[in-house]
């Protein structure tokens, strides 16, 4: 996932994502913003009808369980490192 993923997921913020990417996927999964073809005719439509139903509040409780997820995420990945780190030196 890109950086700019984690600060909207810090901050609160509501994401445009390429359709199909795994950042949609994980938009998707937890409601953090709109997976859009690029190429759709309709895209400036469709992004103003979303932003205009965007409810903050739930945003933002999505951001919180997305962050819960990357943080756990984050400890798995450190200690699977740990462990082989500490393997490489026996």
């Amino acid at each position: 996932m890109t950086v700019k993923l984690y600060d909207a997921i810090r901050y609160g913020l509501p994401m445009l994502v390429t359709k199909g990417s795994y950042m949609a996927q994980f938009s998707e999964e937890y409601g953090l913003g709109l997976s859009v073809d690029f190429a759709d005719t309709k895209l400036p439509d469709k992004v103003i009808g979303w932003y205009r139903q965007l409810k903050l509040d739930e945003l933002r409780d999505n951001c919180s369980k997305a962050m819960v997820r990357i943080q756990h995420d984050n400890k798995v990945f450190v200690d699977s490192v740990i462990k082989f780190v500490d393997g490489e030196k026996r």
